[in-house]
């Protein structure tokens, strides 16, 4: 066995699993965006009995103010929305970094 300098796999096999990662992290917050909904009051997918439940439960444990729960955002305001909040570069920081 050749001497790889310290590294165990086959040449390109490590390359492979780094675009499979990397495309991962960039496909999956694109495909969530028709799969989770971005609040309750927008909700297409709830009827009102569900949106109303939903949005008590949000009050309830603080994740919703009463008036984000009355508030229509679309998805281009909410991502702007989420590109100011600071908890975003916080996250992707660690991310990168960890």
């Amino acid at each position: 066995m050749e001497d790889l300098g310290g590294v165990c796999m086959a040449s390109g096999v490590g390359d492979g699993f780094l675009l499979l990662k990397k495309l991962s992290q960039s496909g999956l917050p694109l495909l969530s965006c028709s799969f989770f909904p971005d609040y309750p009051g927008t909700c297409k997918k709830l009827t009102p009995e569900e949106r109303d439940i939903a949005i008590q439960r949000l009050l309830r444990i603080g994740m919703l103010t009463k008036a984000d729960s009355e508030s229509k955002l679309g998805l281009k305001e909410t991502m702007i929305a989420g590109f100011k909040e600071w908890k975003t570069y916080a996250l992707g920081t660690g991310s990168a970094v960890g």
